[in-house]
């Protein structure tokens, strides 16, 4: 992926190494695979596959419609499930050690404030160490 930016960069002029690279992760703070997964194939699956970023998907309809085709274990490869802050430092390292520089945490959590409590105490102040 950081290839094609570099690529991109260079034709447009751009210094590649001064510019920040940013990827969002999918990533749920809990072990319950289960809830995640539902959670996941109802809201976000159509995002899941490459035909949203490639095709003429217009609408959330468009999008749902194309999600039902995403199964569990493809979420489960695309999502980082663990109540395991250690296993998410491990999953964003990975991201760290590829070049990106900025991270958009995407979770599908009922309840988004306990999410960004926990994360942003357990996870978050590990990967700021990491630079």
């Amino acid at each position: 992926m950081l290839s094609e930016v570099r690529r991109g960069a260079t034709d447009a002029g751009r210094d590649f190494e001064k510019m920040p690279k940013a990827v969002e992760l999918f990533v749920e703070y809990t072990d319950d695979t289960e809830k995640v997964v539902e959670s996941f194939k109802k809201y976000w699956a159509g995002a899941m596959i490459p035909a949203l970023f490639l095709n003429k998907i217009y609408t959330p309809a468009m999008s749902a419609q194309n999600g039902k085709v995403v199964g569990r274990d493809t979420i489960q490869k695309s999502v980082c499930i663990s109540g395991d802050p250690e296993k998410h430092i491990e999953y964003v390292k990975k991201y760290i050690d590829a070049g990106f520089t900025h991270f958009y945490f995407h979770s599908a959590a009922g309840d988004q404030i306990d999410f960004l409590e926990r994360y942003g105490k357990d996870v978050l102040p590990a990967l700021k160490k990491m630079g």
